[in-house]
Formats: structure tokens, C-alpha cells, sequence
């Protein structure tokens, strides 16, 4: 995974305000009306935006940046 500093930066930042840093994370789709093509995508696309994410708050988390305690709260 490349880092994006810009994310990490907004992550962090949300910490610090204490906003919500999983607010960001999409809800996962459900297979309704739409083809099966289209759900695959939008679960596919859906994960990609998942493992974006939570990849960079696990980096903030392991390289202690984040107190796990701290984080556990928007959970």
C-alpha cells in the first residue's frame, strides 16, 4: 500500500478534534435491484475504499500515533 499523507494527515486531525475517523467508511453495499455485475462492483469498490482506510489508521495505530484506548471509542 503507498501512503497517502494526506489521508493520514485528516485521520490524525479528526483524532485530535476528536471527531469520528471512521466516519469515513463507507456502509456496505447490498444486493438489491441491481445485476449482480453491479453489486461485484460496488463490493469491489467498496473494499478497495475498506482496506484504503483502515490500512492507514492500522499504520497510525502500530507505529504509535494513535493509543489504541483512544480509538476504541468511535467503535
Amino acid at each position: 500500500m503507498k501512503r497517502d499523507w494526506d489521508l493520514l494527515r485528516k485521520q490524525l486531525t479528526d483524532i485530535e478534534e476528536e471527531r469520528d475517523p471512521l466516519a469515513d467508511f463507507p456502509d456496505e453495499p447490498r444486493y438489491e435491484t441491481q445485476t449482480w455485475e453491479e453489486y461485484e462492483q460496488q463490493l469491489k469498490e467498496y473494499k478497495a475504499i475498506e482496506n484504503r482506510l483502515g490500512g492507514h489508521l492500522e499504520l497510525l495505530i502500530e507505529n504509535g500515533y494513535i493509543d489504541l484506548r483512544v480509538s476504541i471509542e468511535y467503535i
